[in-house]
């Protein structure tokens, strides 16, 4: 194997679990496709992100030509952050599925049929990522928390309640919208949000 690069596309694991390859005389790294494959249909690779770890730089360099060559773009993840990378690919991919279906399964609750409820959660998901995109997430938050309204907070837990994994999915990402995002009358929106854990608990 002496000369020859082994790597994986693991997004959380580091290179280490190549270790056999490098005692074996290869040189080992691994390039991770920032990119969701839900089917077995082929996913072009242009502008695919790719996160490259590598032990040295020449490997570094020469993966990265590659994926290059492949229409990717090469950037580098430290291989002490490889989980703390891979979690926010799947909070991006994955878990994004998971709160875009919450948030349908919420509006078919309120009424809405599947079809209905399915293009308002597009329509207004849609606006939202263009807009965090071109004009950050503090020029793009709105809604009851931006403007403190800690009453609607409070009706909707209330509304949750009888569906606690929705209420959990809501409260989880109120809390983090609450702590990190620019919001008005923070103390009383943490107390709702606090206050409808404890009544679902």
């Amino acid at each position: 194997m002496r000369g020859q690069i082994v790597a994986h596309s693991s997004g959380a694991l580091a290179v280490d679990v190549l270790e056999p390859a490098r005692r074996a005389g290869a040189k080992i790294a691994s390039a991770h496709p920032g990119m969701t494959f839900p089917t077995r249909r082929v996913v072009p690779l242009q502008g695919v992100m790719f996160g490259i770890e590598a032990r040295g730089p020449s490997v570094r360099r020469e993966l990265s030509a590659l994926v290059l060559r492949l229409g990717g773009v090469p950037f580098t993840v430290k291989p002490e952050a490889k989980a703390l990378y891979h979690a926010a690919g799947v909070m991006a991919s994955p878990l994004l599925v998971s709160a875009l279906t919450a948030a349908t399964e919420t509006a078919r609750l309120a009424g809405l049929d599947e079809k209905t409820a399915a293009k308002w959660v597009r329509s207004l998901t849609g606006a939202t990522v263009a807009n965090v995109f071109a004009k950050g997430p503090q020029s793009s938050f709105s809604g009851p928390f931006a403007r403190g309204d800690a009453a609607t907070i409070t009706l909707h837990l209330e509304a949750l309640a009888e569906h606690p994994i929705l209420a959990d999915v809501y409260r989880s990402l109120a809390h983090h919208a609450v702590c990190a995002l620019p919001v008005k009358n923070r103390r009383a929106l943490l107390k709702a949000v606090e206050s409808g854990a404890r009544t679902l608990k």
